[in-house]
């Protein structure tokens, strides 16, 4: 993360790993950053048991850590010897890789996208649908979909059945403060939208009421209100999961 000072992990330690522990460097792994309260939340009975490991895992060399504010958790990402422990656990790691640099002022949109892919993970668990798939919104797949023809790149895409519909979703993050560059994308994303089948947004937001409505309000202004999903943030990390939202509005 530039211009921010990384955790120095102590002398290399030896750690016998566990299935949590591949657990947490699969996680890691396939979402590129995670927090340490984010990890805490999806596999630790305690907040202080997820430190005292994560930091074991630090010293062993298997994640960095990195501040990215004083009083916000650590972010956390998967090191060269973690996505080698996945291969010896027995993982699959082809497509793994570590993460690029993180600039400080995307972190919490990046942790806000992967709220949003642990939640989805959490679909089959929970009885409500099964993850199939979480692509880069500027991969492959979004080549295929045909979304750079309509000048798109969205946060990711997800490919998953819900209560027993099985649709890609485009996923989208916003953080309370991208009115403008939000709406932009709404609105170019009608015009492709309107073209596929099966096909939803996911809308994710940090916000109070008031940012909900605003965005409730941009959603029916552009048009997309028939295949949107809007959650916040607060239902996204929520353990176990309830219901999903609804569609913001019927088709």
């Amino acid at each position: 993360m530039d211009r921010r000072r990384r955790t120095e992990p102590a002398a290399r330690a030896h750690v016998t790993l566990t299935e949590r522990d591949g657990f947490v460097l699969l996680a890691l792994a396939e979402c590129g950053y995670l927090s340490a309260a984010q990890i805490s939340r999806e596999c630790f009975p305690s907040a202080d048991r997820c430190r005292r490991r994560l930091r074991q895992l630090l010293d062993a060399k298997y994640i960095t850590a990195f501040l990215c504010a004083s009083r916000d958790s650590n972010i956390l990402a998967i090191g060269r010897d973690g996505l080698l422990a996945l291969r010896d656990l027995g993982h699959d790691i082809t497509g793994l890789t570590t993460p690029a640099p993180l600039r400080a002022s995307a972190a919490r949109h990046t942790l806000l996208i992967s709220d949003m892919r642990l939640w989805a993970a959490r679909l089959n668990e929970a009885g409500l649908g099964q993850l199939y798939a979480w692509e880069p919104g500027r991969g492959e797949y979004a080549r295929q979909l045909g979304l750079a023809q309509h000048h798109l790149a969205p946060d990711a895409l997800c490919v998953a059945s819900v209560q027993g519909h099985e649709i890609t979703a485009v996923i989208e993050a916003d953080c309370g403060h991208e009115t403008q560059a939000l709406t932009l994308k709404l609105r170019a994303l009608k015009g492709w939208l309107a073209t596929r089948r099966d096909t939803e947004l996911w809308l994710v937001v940090i916000g109070d009421d008031v940012r909900i409505r605003q965005i409730r309000t941009m959603i029916s202004e552009a048009g997309v209100g028939r295949w949107t999903r809007l959650f916040r943030q607060e239902e996204v990390i929520s353990r176990p999961l309830g219901d999903p939202p609804g569609l913001v509005e019927r088709p």
